[in-house]
């Protein structure tokens, strides 16, 4: 009976994971046991897991949101960072607004919707016709008939 290089006991084999070698076809036998396996992943990816796997990745993805958005928003900006209208400076409220208010029909066009795919498609072409605005001047803008309610 094969021995468990974790526990040290000694159980049948079926109580190993298998599983077959692509390269040769051979099949192949853990070696620790089942028990074993689920403690390991259980303490790795479980609930009670420091950080598990998928908190990891979409860590990794907010990263790189961010990173984007803030390359996107530096650009239209001029590394200014800031609303044109009113100034703000927070990057969680900043959006890049369409300055001729086609924005949606644009987005559209690009199937690229609102969020990182368009984020994307600026960072990588940098056309003209867009600016930094906060959302409370891009949504005033829209509401008001494409004048930002701040200028009177």
């Amino acid at each position: 009976m094969p021995i468990c290089t974790r526990c040290n006991q000694a159980l049948p084999s079926s109580e190993f994971w298998h599983h077959t070698v692509k390269k040769t076809g051979k099949i192949r036998r853990e070696n620790h046991c089942k028990n074993c396996s689920r403690i390991e992943y259980r303490a790795k990816y479980g609930p009670n897991a420091k950080e598990s796997f998928l908190e990891k990745r979409r860590a990794r993805w907010r990263r790189y949101r961010l990173k984007v958005k803030s390359e996107v928003l530096a650009y239209y900006s001029h590394g200014t960072m800031k609303c044109v209208c009113c100034g703000e400076s927070i990057p969680a409220l900043l959006t890049i607004d369409h300055i001729n208010g086609n924005g949606r029909k644009h987005r559209e066009s690009l199937g690229a919707g609102n969020g990182l795919h368009f984020y994307q498609w600026l960072n990588k072409h940098h056309p003209e016709g867009f600016r930094v605005l906060c959302y409370n001047c891009n949504c005033g803008r829209r509401i008001n008939g494409g004048i930002c309610p701040h200028i009177k």
